[in-house]
């Protein structure tokens, strides 16, 4: 019979991360014992090494195995004992830290609101990292109801919130978002109802205005530049000093590029200014019209 003994230690334990799992690997014995290794013990330990618990397999000659069961999130020590036919081996050195985790959640609860050529997003964190901490969320959007997706590019932010720029006012836009961890990338989140990005509207141009008795029939021409979103009204505002103070003329919403404009004095003459309103509020002034005077009829004549 050859002398024989257990078997040396094992060396270079190393791990990879997993969902619930971790990928274990080492070096074999430099020195089996004068027997052949038939089984390798593996354990591990939650709280730093102060306590281990075996991990149950069968018998494996081969220097890698997952140990599955673990909590992602929770870090885990691990050691590996070489078995031979005289028994079990000394401990291998504690390998580093190791934390089984998985990709995030999909975050939740996309709110949207819209500004000039931009979007502003918050958006609710994962229920859960998933045993990592999330480092990043990617930003996409859609401007064809979802068919295809950009994604936009920033710096790594753990915020809940972006503004996305660059985009076209008066075209709807979708959005969603995904949390990234050391696992890579989470589940995309629903999307969010689409919005528009808008401004204000342009002015309006080639204001005019023809007398009338007590009252000016006023002409203008819309903005060329609705400003991404429907123009419902003009305001309408006159001066009867030159322009040092205006009174705006009260009338009833109308997307009309006309309006009478009523109760003003004979005699007196008057600058008119429009400003169109949109979904984003009122745009500028225009410039003034031409000065109109408001003239009684005359009558007798031929």
């Amino acid at each position: 019979m050859s002398p024989r003994t257990v078997p040396a230690v094992s060396i270079s334990v190393t791990g990879t991360a997993g969902n619930g799992n971790v990928l274990l690997s080492w070096a074999a014995p430099a020195d089996n014992g004068g027997s052949v290794i038939t089984d390798y013990a593996v354990k591990y330990s939650s709280d730093g090494g102060s306590s281990w618990t075996t991990f149950q397999h069968s018998a494996l000659k081969a220097t890698t195995v997952t140990v599955i069961g673990l909590t992602n999130g929770t870090s885990y020590l691990f050691q590996v004992a070489a078995v031979n036919a005289a028994g079990t081996g000394n401990w291998s050195s504690s390998s580093v830290a190791i934390t089984p985790r998985t990709i995030p959640r999909a975050p939740s609860n996309i709110i949207s609101a819209v500004g000039d050529s931009q979007v502003s997003l918050s958006w609710t964190a994962p229920s859960t990292n998933s045993g990592s901490a999330i480092t990043d969320y990617t930003i996409q959007y859609s401007n064809d109801g979802g068919s295809s997706w950009t994604t936009f590019p920033h710096s790594a932010s753990t915020a809940t919130t972006a503004t996305i720029p660059g985009l076209s006012n008066g075209t709807s836009y979708r959005f969603r978002t995904a949390a990234v961890n050391g696992a890579g990338t989470g589940s995309w989140s629903s999307s969010s109802p689409s919005v528009t990005p808008r401004t204000v509207p342009a002015v309006p141009t080639s204001v005019t205005g023809t007398a009338g008795n007590g009252r000016i029939l006023l002409n203008w021409t819309a903005p060329a530049d609705n400003g991404g979103s429907v123009i419902t009204n003009y305001t309408v505002r006159y001066s009867s000093n030159g322009g040092s103070s205006w009174t705006t003329f009260p009338r009833s919403a109308s997307k009309a590029t006309s309006a009478t404009v009523t109760g003003l004095t004979n005699g007196t003459s008057y600058l008119f200014q429009v400003a169109a309103i949109n979904g984003a509020g009122a745009g500028a002034f225009s410039n003034s019209s031409s000065r109109v005077t408001p003239l009684a009829p005359v009558f007798g004549r031929v």
